[in-house]
């Protein structure tokens, strides 16, 4: 589990080098997704989009259940806050509770090292 949360850790990272293209969701204030399973809703995934002066604000909740035979095997609930300012990501917090574990990262981008300051339950530290 903490090599995938290391792995969605650093694809945040590297993309975050690259220009977000915020200004694709300029006009949008809310995307709701379904989660389907053999053509059944077992959750959603909300985007909720608030941009104010040069800062885009993007607050995502998710969650959803994986029921076999009735019987609950796999749950994932998660919660997070990105900010970009002039389409570069500045700051990302997010925690997740997976089968009962709670995960969390709180991502800040530190402009004169030009690295992210990274608190997480996996890793502290500085990107490398």
């Amino acid at each position: 589990m903490k090599k995938i949360l290391f792995i969605l850790l650093a694809l945040i990272l590297i993309i975050s080098n690259l220009a977000a293209h915020t200004s694709h969701y300029q006009d949008f204030k809310k995307i709701e997704m379904e989660i389907l399973r053999d053509d059944k809703v077992i959750g959603y995934n909300l985007y909720f989009f608030n941009k104010k002066n040069n800062t885009l604000t993007v607050k995502n909740k998710i969650k959803f259940k994986v029921d076999l035979f009735g019987v609950e095997v796999f749950n994932f609930e998660g919660y997070g806050i990105e900010k970009y300012k002039n389409n570069k990501l500045i700051s990302y917090d997010s925690k997740t509770k997976q089968g009962g574990k709670e995960k969390f990262v709180n991502l800040i981008y530190e402009p004169e090292k030009d690295k992210f300051n990274i608190k997480g339950s996996s890793y502290t530290g500085l990107a490398k």
